[in-house]
């Protein structure tokens, strides 16, 4: 048996188990904190979305523009905080995904783009419009953690050209090259539109137009489905 294939396996099991109790913390601290504090704060649904662009007018902390309490007004602003929190771990888990299982960009970008979308989701309160936001954002994650897993195991790094195998999978291995290269096929085309895209944007990895191309179906598909599930009830 291949070392290299023993070493990936070991691997990939150990990554999986780790994302997915990483998962499961923030799917278990979410449903707890949505439970207790949406239903809390339900009836001020509409009150969020201006409170949260109150400005802080008095000494104490507290706006002189509502007529709620003091004191609610600050659990609502701990209410928007954790719920920030908990999309800045999906978003965490999400982009630490992409990095170790398809290698697909570097360090300093993974750490870069989750600086931006600190300063996006912190920096704003329009995300705070959909009360289900951490139900939602965890649904997407949990669908990534299903995908990303998936294409981990159908085009492991330690494949010389595993876009080849992703989309020749059915052809022979002899002729997989001409197929791949001259073929009229949606698999073949494919391959070619990927290595083409590659070559014009300078991407080392084709595997990160795969992710972003899966990711955003995914999380479109999640996104509808979890806003009619929503809505259904």
């Amino acid at each position: 048996m291949d070392i290299r294939l023993v070493k990936f396996c070991v691997i990939y099991v150990f990554q999986c188990v780790l994302f997915f109790v990483l998962f499961m913390i923030g799917l278990l601290c979410g449903t707890s904190y949505i439970s207790s504090y949406s239903n809390r704060y339900k009836s001020y649904s509409f009150t969020y979305a201006r409170l949260a662009e109150f400005k802080r007018t008095l000494a104490n902390g507290c706006s002189n523009l509502t007529d709620l309490p003091c004191s609610l007004q600050m659990n609502i602003n701990i209410y928007f905080f954790w719920t920030k929190f908990m999309l800045i771990y999906y978003s965490s888990i999400i982009i630490a995904m992409i990095y170790i299982w398809h290698r697909t960009v570097r360090l300093f970008s993974c750490f870069f783009a989750l600086f931006v979308m600190t300063v996006i989701i912190f920096g704003t309160n329009r995300i705070l419009l959909s009360e289900q936001i951490v139900y939602i954002s965890s649904m997407v994650c949990g669908g990534l953690f299903s995908v990303f897993s998936s294409f981990a195991i159908y085009i492991p790094h330690i494949l010389k050209d595993p876009l080849s195998v992703l989309c020749g999978y059915h052809v022979p291995l002899d002729d997989r090259y001409e197929f791949l290269q001259n073929g009229t096929s949606k698999h073949a085309r494919f391959y070619q539109w990927v290595k083409k895209l590659k070559k014009q944007w300078n991407i080392e990895e084709e595997k990160l137009i795969i992710t972003a191309i899966a990711g955003i179906i995914t999380s479109i598909i999640i996104i509808i489905l979890s806003v009619y599930v929503l809505t259904s009830y």
